[in-house]
């Protein structure tokens, strides 16, 4: 499939039946869902009510969704309470997508500030009449406000980031708290689930029934891998703990000797952002400048843009210098079958576990050396692209969907007569 038929695809309004899915996954998934394709590919079972309640900073919309959004997006598309879930966020300014959501306005942000003042008017409008399960994402205070207020309904905790680093679980104490109030709590990578344990005294029957594993799930839109090209993508935030300077100082260094490879740089320092770059933008910009026709910063751009990209990139490096929790931009590139550079930090190893090049330090010239390796070697490059298609199978879609609602069920079955 070529870039541009990819992005016909895409871009189809309303044009297909329900049916019309993924041949090889046989789901839908956030690209469908942003292209205003039909959504829940199941019917589902309508007997539960599941509230989502999403950060307030989370754009749950078709043009600016970020990581939690597409992660919602993906797994509930074919989950089987498709149609019994409800998302919960902020008053939006563009259309919502394919999905159940209610906009709130906070109450007394002032006072509660936005996430609690959010939860505050979720907690009013359900009061009455709770969900059979709410489901809560990335915000520790949040769960503990919503379980003071409903005590008797059970709620997980869908855990994005480190705990460990924020300010309501940064003690084990409050974390070991947090696990025994819970019905469950999601960890986004092993990374992340260890670092909650850390120190908490957690015995291990909890922590393997209430302490789960679940990676990002996202579908492959590919039947084979795709053809390449002779482009190396970087996409994510330009800002310092991304490793953006590092990947820019390694393409300046290595692109000259290589002049019909490319370098694309597509992100922003902050998400969905336009207009003027910032001083650590411009620096990178500058590293890339002498490489000329080599090199582009393109900035933000749309999801649907960006995934064609991924479908011509022949390598994607993921230079992250800080823990990362786990990492989106990895798990796209195994599903597109690009050789994958990546540090080993935080949860990118468990991504990049043996299919691509690890880097334990992440500098200009440990990068450099890297992408020299893989651009001097093409038989080395598309042995790595064939073991990164082949690795993606554990963030298939499908199977992080099942393996979700199978913990739902469980929740939920003592609901049953």
């Amino acid at each position: 499939m070529s870039a541009s038929s990819l992005k016909s695809r895409l871009l189809e309004v309303k044009s297909h039946e329900a049916g019309s899915i993924n041949q090889k996954s046989g789901c839908f998934s956030a690209y469908d869902l942003i292209s205003n394709q039909p959504f829940c590919r199941f019917m589902g079972d309508q007997k539960y009510r599941i509230a989502v309640l999403l950060p307030f900073a989370e754009n749950f919309s078709n043009d600016k969704a970020g990581a939690i959004s597409l992660f919602c997006f993906d797994l509930s598309s074919i989950s089987r309470y498709c149609s019994s879930l409800t998302f919960y966020g902020k008053e939006l300014t563009s259309s919502p997508p394919q999905l159940q959501y209610r906009g709130l306005k906070p109450r007394f942000k002032a006072i509660n500030g936005r996430n609690i003042g959010l939860a505050s008017a979720f907690y009013h409008s359900v009061k009455h009449n709770p969900p059979d399960l709410i489901e809560i994402h990335n915000r520790p205070q949040v769960f503990f406000y919503l379980k003071r207020k409903l005590p008797k309904t059970p709620i997980s905790l869908f855990l994005h980031n480190d705990a460990a680093l924020m300010k309501p679980t940064r003690s084990p104490q409050a974390r070991k708290k947090l696990l025994d109030r819970a019905a469950a709590v999601y960890c986004v990578s092993d990374y992340i689930r260890q670092r909650f344990l850390e120190n908490t005294c957690v015995d291990k029957n909890t922590a393997r029934s209430k302490l789960h594993v679940l990676y990002n799930g996202i579908g492959r839109q590919f039947d084979s891998r795709p053809e390449k090209e002779n482009l190396i993508l970087y996409a994510g935030r330009i800002v310092e703990e991304k490793g953006a300077l590092e990947f820019a100082e390694a393409c300046s260094l290595v692109l000259p000797d290589f002049p019909d490879w490319k370098a694309v740089m597509i992100g922003a320092q902050r998400h969905g952002q336009t207009g003027r770059l910032s001083e650590f933008e411009a620096r990178v910009q500058e590293y890339l400048r002498p490489l000329g026709p080599q090199a582009e910063f393109l900035g933000h751009r749309p999801y649907v843009d960006v995934l064609q990209f991924f479908q011509r990139a022949a390598i994607v490096a993921v230079p992250s210098k800080w823990n990362e929790p786990l990492g989106r931009t990895a798990i796209e590139a195994l599903a597109s079958g690009s050789a994958l550079v990546s540090s080993a930090n935080g949860g990118l190893a468990e991504i990049n576990n043996g299919c691509g090049m690890l880097l334990q330090t992440v500098n200009k010239d440990s990068l450099a050396y890297a992408l020299n390796k893989l651009l001097s070697d093409n038989g080395m490059r598309e042995t790595m692209q064939q073991k990164c298609w082949d690795a993606f199978f554990q963030f298939e879609q499908k199977q992080v969907a099942a393996i979700l609602d199978e913990h739902r069920q469980a929740l939920l079955m003592p609901k049953d007569p």
